[in-house]
């Protein structure tokens, strides 16, 4: 029998669950696309990113453009290799380029992880998709100069960096790294000059002084006052004040090496080949070449595989072999 108060409630039931439905749908539509906006402009905290974007990923698919949900992949890569967590970083960017074959960004983020991992040749191809995609592309332009430096392609490098910095001008960290590839090749001059130019910009590298004072001295230029200025202002418990220290002959050299070996583990490759490196670089310049052998072995036993300086030890230490 037909009963108004049961076809009231009923009726009553069905707006309601309608009203749940529809505050959820927008609750999770909210949701969704402040995830999605957090996700792309990035929080700064890796693990925090990664979470966001996984969301924003979940509660996106379906509603999104294949572009828009390709960026999502994009930056949860970024925050997967920010963690060193390079599988699960290309695993998103490969998902990025199936969904959108044109990120520039994408290709250019996978080219970081080809690098990390020692794969230079695919890392150059991926920036150069990129650069294909956006010629303009200055950071593309700067990480495929480094691959190509590590590809020991000096000419490339120096094209690529050159072209980063006219791109983007406020950059000092293509003309650091050219520096250094000038160097390396024996443009001691052009090695100055870069360094100088650095400098000017009021770039925070901590190892610039070491740089300016051994590309000046391979010109007959004194720049110890630039290692004066670099004691003046590191804490002598700082990294790489032993090494100026023991430039500025204050402290041992020995002294550098102990405090790279003393190191915490996470830096401890690194500064061991660094140390190594560098003061390789002073025995050179003050005639000890069996000295300067022994210690760019040294550097290049430390097993710093990304080390720039364990790069330019394995270079001169080739030319002191021929």
């Amino acid at each position: 029998m037909y009963n108004p108060l049961h076809a009231t409630m009923r009726a009553m039931s069905r707006i309601f669950v309608s009203s749940c439905l529809l505050v959820n749908t927008v609750q999770a539509q909210w949701i969704s696309v402040n995830d999605a906006e957090v996700c792309v402009a990035g929080t700064g905290i890796d693990l925090l990113d990664i979470e966001i974007c996984g969301r924003a990923i979940r509660w996106g698919k379906g509603d999104l453009s294949a572009v828009s949900w390709a960026t999502l992949y994009s930056a949860r890569g970024r925050a997967y290799i920010g963690r060193g967590e390079f599988q699960r970083a290309v695993a998103d960017l490969d998902a990025a380029l199936r969904l959108n074959p044109l990120s520039a960004n994408a290709y250019n983020s996978r080219g970081a992880v080809r690098h990390a991992q020692g794969e230079f040749e695919l890392a150059v191809e991926d920036y150069g998709r990129a650069i294909e995609l956006f010629p303009n592309y200055a950071e593309a332009h700067r990480n495929r100069g480094r691959s190509y430096h590590f590809l020991s392609n000096l000419d490339r490098a120096v094209v690529d960096y050159g072209v980063a910095t006219s791109l983007n001008p406020w950059d000092p960290e293509p003309v650091a790294l050219r520096g250094m590839v000038h160097y390396q090749s024996g443009r001691y001059a052009r090695a100055a000059a870069d360094f100088e130019h650095v400098e000017r910009m009021g770039f925070p590298y901590k190892y610039l002084a070491l740089w300016r004072y051994l590309a000046a001295q391979r010109i007959q230029r004194d720049a110890r006052e630039v290692l004066s200025k670099a004691a003046s202002w590191l804490d002598s418990g700082e990294w790489p004040a032993p090494l100026v220290a023991a430039y500025l002959d204050l402290e041992p050299a020995e002294l550098a090496i102990t405090a790279a070996r003393e190191s915490p583990e996470a830096t401890r490759a690194v500064r061991s080949s660094e140390a190594n490196y560098y003061l390789g670089e002073l025995a050179l310049l003050r005639g000890d070449r069996e000295r300067a052998v022994e210690l760019f072995r040294a550097s290049l036993a430390a097993r710093a595989t990304l080390s720039v300086e364990q790069l330019m030890a394995d270079a001169a230490l080739q030319r002191l072999q021929k």
